[in-house]
């Protein structure tokens, strides 16, 4: 057997011999892997199986000491974590909700509501344009516009549409046409009276006859003793067909008080509105006579109480007779057949005096005075009373 006792790198020969038969190789093959020093350790792997992580650093080799120790094997260099790319998922745009046009207001303007687009990368819905207001009496409605979802790294979303605009009213619900006669009462003072019907029949105010606040703006206000207002002449001479309409509140309820009378005198062809026939009815009473009260033709209505606007009209046709109270129609009466033609041209007009010199002037508020050459419908009665 040889035994040398020779050294190469530190480590004797003989030692690499007996070292090579401890673990199985040979001497040539143990050498070499002392020399060359450990393996390079490899990356490791994250825990969810991705690649990535960087190398081990090599092993430092062992030096070739008396010993003859086997250089150490490398540590495996720990793999890095590798990032999973996340799945982007698109946020869906938005629902649109239109707007919804304003209450209907009067003399108002509605607007629509805006609707807006929700953000979306996948290019969000589009919005829906908000749908106009509703047709406000006398003013006009604006559509509302709906904006489209603005995309994010996705395609852009269209434009919402246009919402379509409300319906424009005419300047409020307009009263039946073909008035002979419109007295708003809406002066502040003065003793004159304008006729808005076209028809130019101005009235004249006389005594305790003034304006205040009423149903809707101002009101003639008369003081039951000495106020009235005169009308002009031949107003009703030739109308056959009759619609009178107006807002009452009775300050004070006087028997036979008169609201207006239309006449001649009380024996030569007269016709009145009053709101407390004598002392067997509280109704409110149209009457109309060619001679005197002994030949009235009559129709009444509920009563009217005090202190409470309500709105009146007596409507005159081949039907006969009746009043509408605060839009309630009541009992007609057929046998009403003289008309304000029969009478002629009459020169007493009057708005709260009556023929009869010991009747009582009309104490309270009239307000809207309109009279119509013709009857007018259950549907127009309804219209004039909404206009307050």
């Amino acid at each position: 057997m040889f035994f040398s006792t020779m050294r190469y790198g530190g480590v004797t020969l003989f030692a690499c011999w007996l070292a090579a038969l401890a673990v199985g190789c040979s001497p040539a093959t143990f050498v070499r892997q002392s020399m060359d020093g450990g393996g390079i350790g490899t990356g490791g792997s994250d825990q969810n199986g991705e690649s990535g992580g960087s190398d081990g650093f090599p092993g430092t080799g062992g030096s070739f000491v008396s010993t003859g120790g086997a250089g150490e094997t490398g540590g495996a260099g720990s793999g890095g974590k590798s990032g999973t790319g996340g799945t982007g998922t698109g946020a869906t745009g938005g629902s649109i909700v239109p707007g919804t046009g304003g209450n209907t207001a009067a003399g108002g303007s509605s607007s629509g509501g805006s609707a807006t687009g929700g953000a979306s990368p996948t290019g969000g819905a589009t919005g829906t344009g908000g749908s106009g207001g509703l047709a406000a009496t006398g003013g006009n409605n604006t559509g509302g516009a709906a904006t489209g979802g603005a995309a994010v790294g996705g395609g852009g979303a269209s434009g919402g549409s246009t919402g379509t605009g409300g319906a424009t009213s005419t300047g409020g619900a307009t009263a039946p046409a073909g008035a002979l006669l419109y007295y708003p009462f809406n002066e502040t003072s003065g003793s004159s009276v304008a006729d808005q019907s076209g028809g130019a029949h101005n009235g004249t105010v006389a005594g305790g006859g003034t304006f205040s606040a009423g149903m809707l703006k101002n009101a003639l206000t008369l003081d039951g003793s000495t106020g009235y207002v005169t009308v002009p002449a031949g107003i009703l001479d030739t109308t056959k067909d009759l619609s009178i309409a107006f807002w009452i509140k009775v300050k004070t309820d006087t028997q036979w008080q008169r609201v207006l009378d239309f006449g001649k005198s009380s024996t030569t062809g007269y016709m009145f509105i009053t709101t407390h026939p004598g002392p067997t009815s509280t109704n409110i009473r149209f009457a109309i006579s060619k001679t005197t009260n002994a030949a009235e033709q009559t129709v009444e209505g509920t009563p009217l109480g005090t202190g409470t606007w309500k709105h009146i009209v007596l409507v005159l046709s081949s039907a006969g007779g009746v009043f509408y109270v605060d839009g309630v129609k009541g009992t007609a009466n057929a046998a009403l057949t003289l008309r304000p033609s029969d009478l002629g041209a009459t020169t007493n007009n009057w708005i709260g005096r009556s023929q009869y010199t010991a009747d009582p002037y009309f104490a309270g508020q009239i307000d809207e005075l309109s009279i119509y050459g013709r009857a007018l419908t259950d549907a127009e009665v309804s219209t004039l009373r909404a206009l307050r």
